[in-house]
């Protein structure tokens, strides 16, 4: 049963994450209506004219490594401040659009749970 569940989440995640980032490159879903405030965030970064290739990027390649089931500890800790921005963002400027960032939260919650032995490592104090 766990399987089946772990398959389902890797699966419906790296779905996500490829739909999400292909977006930011061709632009097929309607852009929602933002507040005033949010609008002009979003504008500032489209015409910084990087910061959502590099999102999209991110997006495709955690995806894509969730597909294949290698690399995906890396996968996650690149995605880790997208996902913080998206949340502050929604949080900030736009909470009405915070339930659409939630199942996002739980599938990466969900996985980094699942590869927690990985990521204690990165926040254990060494001491010299």
């Amino acid at each position: 049963m766990q399987r089946i569940i772990h398959i389902t989440a890797r699966f419906s995640f790296s779905f996500v994450l490829i739909f999400f980032g292909l977006n930011q490159f061709f632009h097929f879903m309607p852009n929602p209506n933002y507040p005033t405030e949010a609008q002009n965030l979003i504008d500032a970064f489209q015409h910084s004219g990087y910061i959502f290739y590099t999102v999209g990027t991110t997006q495709i390649v955690l995806g894509i490594t969730l597909l294949i089931n290698k690399y995906i500890p890396l996968g996650l800790l690149l995605f880790a401040p997208i996902l913080v921005n998206v949340l502050l963002f929604h949080l900030c400027v736009d909470i009405a659009g915070l339930s659409k960032v939630l199942p996002t939260l739980l599938l990466y919650t969900y996985f980094i749970f699942r590869h927690k032995s990985l990521f204690i490592s990165i926040f254990k104090c060494l001491s010299l």
